[in-house]
């Protein structure tokens, strides 16, 4: 086994939590607004490097907002992961939160969803994004660990892969990074994170096709006076891996070369990208979308000829069911996605981007994945919805 890339080196002791700034003790000393002793919360703690977030004059460099999430064990079936093993991942994070002398992540929070565990965490581009994985990939085997050890059901479901071999690409962790956009000025920039269970990643072409292309949902795409009245850039992947190994040459009785080349597709080595412009290829995107094949993977804006200028919307799009391991193609679960999404300015605002949801769509997924159900969106660290 080699030697692990992050965290402590040469005998360094683990990173202190009092070097950490923790969000759940900005109200120390304030006047309470609640009448319960203790509040019912769905909001994480922040974990944040004071030497980073209270700088004076932090560095201008490009940053990134990065959302790892798994099953690694649930509570009650796949109701809910239990808080031990949030609590043990946090820990794994916190602790080796550290490269070549400085924070991997300068703030950080562990959530759920359902069963999930997630950890995102804002990063800086010096940090190399495989070291990053191997940490997640690390922390998330903690977790497994943890939750083998209380009997929870299906420890280390989604850790698909035998063992890291780089990075989370056909691993089985649904994983995304969004850039930052560098600038002195107006250097707050509003995220939507979501992460959905039970499903695949499909169910997020509702808020792609919805805030992003129809003014019924989203009204700044007729009166913003922004790129947004520009439209934006379309990439859709698919995700039938099975036709494209087909369409490669494989032939659909010849199991061997069918699964070698599905393997391939899965892990992104092949990956089919289409690019759509909207409001031009409305239909075309419309039409793609409504199936679990093509996933809306990423959105840019569009510079004054229409080019492609900046990403503001990422979308984990990969099949878990194509990943082969030791014992094969045997994952059972559903692919849960996850969602990084700029909001405001250029980017829908964050009731444009969800109001989609009110027409209740259907997607796959549900018990067992074999169902087609309303999905309903829940608050953060929520079990899940039915």
């Amino acid at each position: 086994m080699s030697a692990r890339r992050y965290g402590p080196q040469d005998g360094q002791s683990p990173v202190k939590f009092t070097e950490y700034h923790q969000s759940k003790d900005e109200l120390a000393g304030l006047p309470v607004t609640v009448t319960e002793k203790i509040p019912v919360t769905n909001t994480p703690n922040i974990f944040s490097h004071k030497s980073y977030i209270f700088a004076k004059n932090p560095a201008l460099v490009q940053r990134y907002i990065k959302a790892t999430k798994a099953d690694v064990g649930g509570v009650g079936g796949h109701v809910v992961a239990a808080d031990e093993v949030k609590s043990i991942i946090a820990k794994y994070v916190l602790d080796n939160n550290g490269y070549r002398g400085e924070p991997i992540f300068t703030s950080l929070i562990v959530t759920h969803t359902g069963d999930d565990c997630a950890v995102t965490g804002i990063m800086a581009e010096t940090v190399d994004m495989s070291v990053v994985d191997e940490l997640m990939w690390d922390a998330l085997q903690e977790g497994a660990t943890k939750a083998a050890e209380l009997g929870l059901y299906g420890p280390g479901q989604d850790l698909v892969a035998d063992a890291f071999t780089g990075n989370l690409r056909g691993a089985g962790p649904a994983t995304v990074a969004l850039p930052f956009p560098v600038r002195k000025d107006n250097a707050s920039q509003t995220v939507l994170v979501s992460f959905a269970d039970k499903t695949e990643p499909m169910a997020f072409n509702h808020y792609a096709t919805g805030a992003y292309m129809l003014p019924r949902f989203n009204t700044g795409l007729v009166i913003a006076a922004s790129k947004m009245k520009r439209g934006y850039l379309f990439e859709i992947v698919d995700l039938d891996t099975k036709a494209q190994a087909v369409e490669a040459g494989a032939h659909p009785r010849d199991q061997r070369a069918l699964d070698g080349k599905m393997e391939e597709v899965a892990k992104g080595l092949q990956e089919k990208v289409i690019t759509l412009r909207a409001p031009e290829d409305l239909y075309d995107i419309e039409g793609l979308t409504r199936s679990s094949r093509f996933v809306i993977a990423r959105i840019w804006t569009r510079g004054e000829k229409g080019e492609k200028d900046q990403l503001g919307y990422i979308c984990s799009a990969e099949r878990l069911h194509n990943i082969k391991t030791k014992k094969g193609f045997t994952y059972g679960g559903k692919d849960d996605p996850v969602l990084l999404a700029f909001a405001q300015g250029d980017w829908p605002a964050p009731g444009e981007i969800t109001s989609p949801w009110a027409t209740a769509p259907m997607v796959a997924g549900d018990c067992r994945g074999s169902h087609n159900l309303h999905i309903l969106p829940m608050p953060i660290n929520s079990q899940t919805s039915y």
